[in-house]
């Protein structure tokens, strides 16, 4: 960060589109939460150009595999 100014770099949660807001840490990583669905967001601005946002799921609202996932209102047929 120049001159040691702190500043709020604000985008929209890919989620949900609730407007977020953080601050840059001093490795250039700007991390926030959402107030709406949980999610995590870290944002990392690589160039003038490239930005990386990684999303990290709340707790409880991960991948699941989609051969184990049975649906409990429809009938399983066996081919």
């Amino acid at each position: 960060m120049k001159n040691n100014q702190w500043s709020v770099y604000t985008l929209y949660c890919v989620n949900c589109a609730a407007k977020v807001s953080g601050y840059m840490n001093p490795e250039g990583r700007i991390k926030c939460t959402c107030g709406r669905c949980g999610s995590v967001m870290v944002r990392t601005i690589r160039s003038r150009r490239h930005d990386s946002i990684e999303v990290y799921a709340p707790e409880g609202y991960g991948h699941y595999d989609d051969s184990d996932y049975i649906p409990e209102d429809e009938e399983t047929v066996v081919i």
